[in-house]
């Protein structure tokens, strides 16, 4: 039986996290932009663990909610 290789999803750093900076960058937006709109429930993409320190969010979820935005 031949496995199949995984897909890699395209970052710049090879990684399946954003710190809130990347994604600021990726966005065009200062990184306290993303942590207000966190704090108030706007954002389109929730950190992986919320209130432990240094926020992280999923590289899948910032491409799904790019793909709804475009979408819609």
């Amino acid at each position: 039986m031949k496995s199949q290789p995984f897909t890699t999803i395209a970052s710049p750093c090879g990684c399946l996290t954003l710190t809130t900076e990347e994604l600021a960058a990726r966005w065009g937006l200062h990184p306290e932009s993303i942590k207000r709109a966190v704090r108030n429930g706007n954002s389109p993409v929730r950190p992986i663990i919320p209130g432990a320190g240094r926020w992280v969010f999923s590289l899948a979820a910032v491409e799904e909610a790019e793909r709804a935005t475009v979408a819609s």
